[in-house]
């Protein structure tokens, strides 16, 4: 009796397969982080988590203490931030940095 794959093909179908199903539940999760799931969001929703989105200062619903707050200087963090397509990571500025001063 032949096989009905070679181990090369099957070996590629399955990469082949398991990249799909990764595109695919990575496209799923974009959905559902966006809120724009069919069947996850309006779920959410009900639960009571909802995905914060970001407010022009024009709008009428930010109260004048909240708009304040937001241009009052930062202090300097220790570790800084990027926003890298998306994802905040922090950045290598302070790792890059000498530790002595000479």
């Amino acid at each position: 009796m032949s096989r009905a794959l070679s181990p090369r093909a099957a070996q590629r179908f399955r990469l082949v397969t398991s990249l799909l199903v990764l595109g695919m539940g990575n496209y799923e999760l974009w959905r559902i982080h966006k809120g724009i799931h069919p069947y996850w969001t309006p779920r959410l929703e009900e639960a009571g988590i909802v995905r914060q989105r970001n407010k022009l200062a024009e709008d009428a619903s930010i109260r004048k203490e909240a708009a304040a707050a937001a241009e009052k200087p930062v202090p300097k963090a220790w570790i800084k931030w990027t926003d890298l397509n998306g994802v905040p990571i922090p950045t290598l500025e302070t790792s890059i940095q000498p530790t002595r001063k000479n």
